[in-house]
């Protein structure tokens, strides 16, 4: 054997034995997420709020998104809860600076270029708050966005 012939082998061998990298999930564009929630006794409290976007990849089994939740008039903290095709699904957080009409802080949630073991049809958000009311009862509400369809399926 040449040289030659022996380095298109080793070429050949390599392509075939080596992983190749994984594609990029290519994401569709961004889909607003917004979400109020407001004390339902007359009172108009507004608890806590949330905004942001997600996304979803092409290959159906990827999303996105980055969403924060401004904790208003709540008592104690909001929760902040992701359901991914009808599935609660943990997600974490992080405190930032008290962004305008924010009583106390704004959380960060995020979820970046998430592997989903089935296809990923749809991603709802969802708030609950409490809060006293004026005969000083505690009250919570729960509100959810509507389910952010995704678009490849």
């Amino acid at each position: 054997m040449t040289a030659r012939s022996i380095a298109i082998a080793i070429a050949m061998l390599a392509a075939v034995l080596l992983p190749t990298t994984p594609a990029h999930a290519t994401y569709g564009p961004p889909q607003q997420v917004y979400l109020q929630l407001v004390s339902d006794d007359g009172q108009g409290l507004q608890l806590a709020r949330a905004e942001g976007t997600v996304a979803f990849d092409d290959g159906n089994r990827r999303y996105t998104f980055n969403v924060n939740v401004c904790w208003q008039r709540a008592y104690p903290a909001p929760n902040f809860d992701v359901y991914i095709n009808d599935v609660w699904q943990s997600v974490g957080y992080s405190t930032g600076p008290t962004a305008p009409g924010c009583q106390l802080t704004l959380r960060v949630y995020s979820a970046n270029d998430v592997t989903h073991g089935d296809i990923v049809r749809n991603i709802r958000f969802q708030l609950t708050g409490g809060w006293f009311d004026r005969q000083g009862q505690y009250r919570s509400r729960t509100k959810s966005t509507p389910y952010y369809d995704n678009p490849f399926n």
